[in-house]
């Protein structure tokens, strides 16, 4: 009777024993899975948190970013080449890097035109630019006196501001979505007029930077073309450029840009006119591609992305353009 009784304990122990241990499988098991959950939740969590720095991937030879030996120091970047990886989703289209500023900003510049609009229409502004001559703070044009807005050199001065420049920051930009809002910044754009047979770059740069303009949206500077060419020794100064744009236009990016959408404006006025501004054609820079202000021409916007903003995604080709986090 005693040894039944033993027999049954025992039993009832290892029952019991084997429950736990079951038990405990099955916690441990649960408990296995919540944690590899929660690690791939966090994981994938993390991998939506990295930024891509573009200046990671600094090149000195080829397509691609360089830095930039012109101004600030070395903090300033820009895209080079024929067909650099710099595409970037905004407002919802094909935009390209410019540049990536000292400040942290990115210059960029819409892929396609907006449109066919002049300069400046405004009524103080001349009808035309045959046999023009200043004096003192008028501009004689045909023997007719047009009065020079205080404001700068004339008429092609972007800060007056011109009729375009009111409208891109106006009229366009409301028609930007609510997030691309957000990511814009005010900034300088360098709208100082320079002299069309210049051999000299940084001279020209400086030149630009003479007159600044604080905005929301403004046009590519003939230093951004110039200076998006990997073939310095041919085509790195104005002159150089107007003289080989047979072979300048095959290393330019933005040449593929200007070449789809049939000679844009530039934001550069021509140095000693008061109605006369670079624009950029088929041939690229040229001294014989100046335009009047009341001239109808493409619209390629260019704007500076703020400093806060993060690259998430995309290797910036066409096809995988950079992606900006929302």
């Amino acid at each position: 009777m005693r040894r039944r009784f033993k027999t049954r304990r025992r039993n009832k122990q290892r029952k019991i024993i084997i429950i736990s241990v079951c038990c405990l499988l099955l916690i441990m098991t649960v408990g296995y899975a919540a944690m590899q959950t929660n690690l791939s939740i966090n994981a994938k969590g993390n991998i939506l948190q990295n930024t891509i720095d573009i200046t990671d991937n600094i090149v000195d030879s080829g397509d691609g970013l360089y830095i930039d030996t012109y101004e600030t120091e070395g903090t300033r970047y820009v895209y080079k080449g024929a067909n650099p990886n710099n595409f970037i989703e905004f407002n919802n289209e094909l935009w390209r890097i410019i540049s990536k500023e000292a400040d942290g900003t990115y210059k960029i510049i819409r892929n396609n035109s907006i449109g066919e609009y002049s300069f400046d229409t405004s009524a103080s502004c001349p009808v035309a630019y045959n046999n023009v001559k200043k004096e003192g703070n008028t501009t004689i044009i045909d023997n007719i006196i047009y009065l020079v807005p205080e404001k700068g050199d004339g008429c092609n001065n972007w800060s007056l501001p011109t009729t375009l420049n009111s409208y891109l920051n106006e009229e366009y930009y409301n028609t930007l979505i609510s997030n691309a809002k957000k990511q814009i910044i005010n900034h300088n754009f360098g709208v100082g007029a320079i002299n069309s047979n210049n051999n000299d770059l940084l001279t020209q740069i400086e030149n630009e930077n003479s007159v600044l303009w604080e905005g929301n949206i403004g046009l590519i500077s003939v230093s951004d073309y110039l200076r998006a060419n990997t073939n310095t020794i041919e085509c790195e100064s104005f002159m150089l450029n107007n003289s080989n744009n047979d072979v300048c236009k095959t290393t330019n990016w933005i040449y593929n840009i200007v070449l789809s959408n049939n000679i844009p404006w530039t934001i550069t006025p021509v140095k000693g006119s008061s109605i006369l501004v670079f624009s950029i054609s088929s041939i690229g820079i040229s001294t014989s591609h100046v335009y009047n202000i009341l001239s109808a021409s493409q619209v390629i916007p260019v704007l500076y992305l703020s400093s806060d903003i993060k690259i998430v995604s995309g290797t910036g080709t066409e096809a995988d353009a950079y992606q900006i986090e929302l």
